[in-house]
């Protein structure tokens, strides 16, 4: 990532964690609302989905905190990615309340089982700064040069394409149609580039080549492939095929977790993916501890507003279209 663009995003959000920590207790409510509405805005919101996707029992345990079923000293967790998770969906529940009743009661359970003393509002309100939101505020801190805020460049890349580069985009895949899908990738290379993402273009892996390993040189590098949809020769065949090479370079890519599908689509119709989890910013599918992304960009030249098209044809791609054809090649 961009190490000045890195750096801005860590400086807001320590003014927003510190524009919290000095709130005074009557007010500390409504900061908390609005460093939770902070948190939600990209690149910060794809690190606390997908924490939440990877951990969703957090959710039960934050829920059986809340209503006195679940003491704090038995709602410890194995791993820091777990608390992390649990102290996500504690500041989620609490802000879901217009007034400060569940913030204040988690506060004092924590401060309790720290110090089993009587408290103040200022007491717990320090309590659950340290106990909730710290935790949160210093995995977003830790995550931010992880991999999976590729997912946000990718979409701005989805946003430039389709807003502003549709045309010239059109146009280089045209000029020579052969080579399209691979000049298409040069494009989103560049681009990524320019962002200061480090990766490496077709390195060889054992069963082929994946057309890019974002971060190489990182102990996680992150695996994509790029691919045309036309409808036509390249149909929802071929991008299965393309789903089932990601996932075997994940394999060959020492088992790294995280793939993406980057889908240029050249035709009217669109392209629906019906997976489980499709509420984040990248639909994505798991499969066998695999996390395969999917990014759809349209590039066909709509001679129409989106309000004027009326009812296009469909492309659906369903998740167990995906899963059967790998559980078939597994076989």
């Amino acid at each position: 990532m961009n190490q000045v663009y890195l750096q801005f995003l860590r400086d807001k959000l320590q003014r927003r964690f510190e524009q919290l920590s000095n709130s005074k207790h009557h007010s500390f409510h409504n900061y908390l609302i609005m460093f939770w509405d902070f948190i939600q805005s990209p690149p910060f919101k794809s690190i606390l989905e997908y924490l939440a996707y990877l951990y969703p029992e957090q959710e039960t345990k934050a829920k059986s905190l809340i209503k006195n079923e679940l003491s704090v000293s038995k709602s410890w967790s194995q791993t820091y990615k777990q608390h992390y998770s649990l102290t996500y969906f504690l500041i989620k529940k609490c802000v879901e309340f217009e007034d400060d009743r569940r913030t204040l009661y988690i506060g004092e359970i924590y401060y309790k089982y720290e110090l089993s003393k009587p408290s103040d509002n200022t007491s717990v309100i320090n309590a659950f700064i340290s106990n909730v939101v710290r935790p949160v505020y210093e995995y977003i801190d830790e995550s931010l040069e992880e991999n999976i805020v590729i997912s946000y460049f990718l979409v701005r890349y989805k946003h430039r394409s389709e807003c502003f580069q549709r045309k010239n985009l059109e146009n280089l895949y045209k000029e020579d149609t052969k080579k399209g899908e691979k000049n298409l990738c040069l494009n989103l290379y560049e681009y990524l580039f320019e962002q200061g993402i480090e990766f490496s273009i077709e390195p060889w892996s054992i069963s082929g080549k994946a057309d890019l390993v974002l971060a190489q040189s990182s102990d996680h590098p992150l695996i994509a492939d790029a691919k045309i949809f036309d409808g036509d020769s390249r149909n929802i065949s071929y991008l299965l095929k393309g789903f089932r090479q990601i996932y075997q370079y994940t394999l060959d890519y020492n088992h790294q977790p995280f793939g993406y599908l980057i889908i240029f689509k050249i035709c009217e119709g669109d392209l629906k993916f019906e997976v489980a989890q499709n509420n984040q910013l990248v639909p994505c599918v798991v499969h066998n501890n695999k996390t395969i992304f999917f990014l759809t960009i349209d590039i066909y030249p709509h001679e129409k507003s989106a309000s004027e098209r009326g009812k296009l044809k469909s492309y659906i791609i369903k998740e167990s279209d995906l899963i059967q054809g790998m559980e078939t090649e597994e076989k």
